[in-house]
């Protein structure tokens, strides 16, 4: 069986301790999200949401890799990323022109290494994915020990032994963040939803409503252990905790996850204070759903009506598709969802 959590070998880390501080401690100060992950066993340097620089651990050597380049033909970011190769290229850093694995020795310049790749990305991503940029910062700034909230992980997708396995476990998709929420004696695990255009909160396929069903299967899968999922991620967060505050004495309930979204909304769009706001956001993504359905029947939509068709919302204890809501299943629903947790900015409850 393969190893299913986030766990790295901690006699490897123990063996590189010392530089893998070093370098998390200068990609922490360019405000970038550590994050472990495995196959291969390596940490994650995230930064605006994106994968920035990774070091992987072997029993040999500890590598670090920048960030590979673009292929895209557009001409200001082939601009960019032929700036970006030069700069690599300068401190002899590519192998035939190429993103490689580097060995990290005591001459390697490796704040170098950060240094272009977040700007490379700064580049890149300068004028898109602000929802990826405002995930990052959240994650960045609750990773560090806090008496109210910790960061363990974000982009959460669970590994699985094989593809089959995966199709047969109910889990869809991945969660934006994994928090623990300290109630006081012990910290609740709270997986969080980021949603921060309207836009995304009536999407087709990842709307509310939709992320709410999936949700609640998977909350039911981690409390019955199916997939080893519940084992899987104590086992990532316990690790986690060692790893990252092995002076701190931290309680965590395994037994009883949350769910949830936080709303911080881009540009100008209002993020909604009330659940009242909420009941509006739900109402206006079933009328989407019901447009999108009587388009697909004039010849519109039609992958919009495909997601729909394939994705069924569970409400109450009964499945149905999304345009298929009626009063009484509003009614449920939004009742259920006045029992699950939800926050604005700096995580205040919506009421």
């Amino acid at each position: 069986m393969k190893n299913n959590s986030r766990c790295l070998n901690i006699d490897i880390l123990r063996k590189y301790k010392k530089t893998i501080d070093l370098i998390i401690d200068y990609a922490k100060k360019k405000k970038c999200f550590v994050a472990f992950r495995i196959e291969p066993e390596r940490i994650t340097f995230y930064y605006k949401g994106r994968v920035a620089v990774a070091l992987f651990l072997t029993t040999k050597n500890l590598y670090i890799k920048p960030r590979n380049f673009s292929t895209s033909k557009k001409e200001y970011i082939k601009g960019i990323t032929l700036s970006y190769k030069q700069k690599l290229e300068r401190k002899g850093m590519l192998k035939d022109g190429k993103i490689y694995r580097i060995p990290v020795t005591p001459q390697l310049d490796y704040q170098y290494i950060i240094d272009v790749t977040c700007e490379y990305l700064d580049q890149y991503y300068k004028h898109k994915d602000e929802e990826k940029i405002i995930q990052n910062d959240i994650a960045y700034k609750y990773q560090d020990y806090s008496d109210k909230w910790v960061c363990v992980d974000q982009e959460y997708n669970q590994c699985f032994d094989s593809q089959t396995e995966k199709d047969n476990s109910g889990i869809r998709g991945r969660y934006d963040f994994i928090m623990l929420r300290n109630t006081g004696e012990k910290y609740k695990i709270v997986f969080l939803e980021l949603k921060s255009t309207i836009a995304a909160c009536k999407d087709s396929s990842s709307g509310i409503i939709n992320h709410y069903s999936d949700m609640k299967k998977f909350i039911d899968i981690y409390k019955s252990n199916k997939n080893n999922t519940k084992n899987i991620i104590r086992e990532e967060i316990e690790f986690i905790l060692h790893i990252k505050f092995p002076s701190k004495e931290i309680k965590v309930d395994y037994d009883y996850p949350e769910y949830g979204f936080l709303f911080k909304m881009i540009k100008k769009e209002k993020t909604p204070k009330t659940f009242s706001d909420i009941e509006t956001i739900i109402k206006g993504e079933i009328d989407k759903a019901v447009h999108i359905k009587e388009s697909y029947h004039k010849g519109q939509n039609k992958k919009a009506y495909a997601s729909m068709i394939n994705n069924k919302i569970v409400i109450g204890n009964s499945e149905m598709k999304k345009f298929d809501i009626q009063e009484k299943d509003l009614n449920i629903l939004l009742e259920e969802l006045r029992n699950i947790k939800m926050y604005t900015e700096e995580f205040e409850k919506i009421k």
